[in-house]
């Protein structure tokens, strides 16, 4: 229960509401998701988190790849 309690106040929290209104009694009344600015702005912010680390160790490999025995090709291959 307490898992399910954490997960709505997180739901909460990034702008998404949880009442009954959501949700649809009959099941062949489709049912819109709601997509608020608050989740929109954490799957951009989750996006370029993710691009980020591709592009954040291609200077840094340079000065990495001696130290623990790789060849400029090899770890050329690391970063791509």
């Amino acid at each position: 229960m307490a898992l399910y309690q954490s997960y709505i106040f997180y739901l909460r929290h990034i702008g998404i509401s949880m009442t009954s209104s959501s949700y649809s009694s009959n099941q062949n009344t489709p049912v819109k998701p709601v997509l608020t600015k608050n989740l929109v702005m954490f799957f951009a912010f989750c996006c370029g988190a993710i691009v980020s680390n591709i592009y954040y160790s291609q200077p840094l490999i340079e000065l990495i790849a001696p130290e623990i025995g790789l060849t400029d090709s090899v770890a050329s291959l690391i970063v791509s």
